[in-house]
């Protein structure tokens, strides 16, 4: 049996796909999205547990090599909605995104560092990553100078116990946080 094919019944397939089409709001494709998953998905551990004050474990830390050696580092990490617009599309997806502040100091308690920028939470060839800002974040505008930074979080069965690793490169530069509240 053959089929045959109705022009005006494609005519008005295609005519009604297009009015579907248009009353979707679709996000701008040069600006980064939050990733979406199914309600059945469970979610992403690390965006799931981010947000939050952590502290510097100096013990775990120097486990670590001696980049992250001696002072304090104390770390805040905040929600915003608005940050994702400030990111182009080249990292994909993120699965959390808001305000990172840090803040080191060193053995006598004198500020050495203080920092903060927007980030976001990506994976990319399977790690987990920290987006931010690699120079001084203006508070203007997108983000210049994108840095990746590698993430990885131990859950613990009372969240207060969680730790948090954060770090340059793997094997390197690696400071591990426990939770402050």
């Amino acid at each position: 049996m053959k089929a045959i094919l109705n022009p005006i019944g494609i005519f008005i397939f295609l005519a009604n796909l297009q009015v579907q089409a248009s009353l979707l709001e679709l996000p701008s494709l040069d600006r980064a999205v939050p990733c979406i998953s199914s309600e059945d998905d469970k979610p992403n551990l690390i965006a799931s547990r981010l947000f939050g004050q952590w502290k510097k474990n100096e013990e775990l830390t120097n486990k670590f090599g001696p980049y992250f050696n001696g002072g304090e580092i104390e770390i805040s990490i905040a929600y915003d909605e608005n940050v994702l617009e400030l990111f182009d599309n080249r990292f994909g997806c993120a699965y959390a995104h808001g305000t990172m502040t840090m803040v080191g100091k060193d053995d006598d308690g004198k500020i050495v560092l203080k920092f903060q920028s927007p980030f976001m939470l990506i994976s990319q060839n399977g790690n987990p990553l920290l987006i931010v800002e690699a120079g001084e974040y203006s508070g203007n505008g997108p983000i210049e100078h994108p840095h990746r930074n590698y993430v990885s979080l131990a859950a613990a069965p009372d969240v207060s116990h969680d730790l948090l690793f954060l770090g340059k490169h793997i094997g390197h530069d690696f400071v591990v946080l426990g939770r402050i509240n």
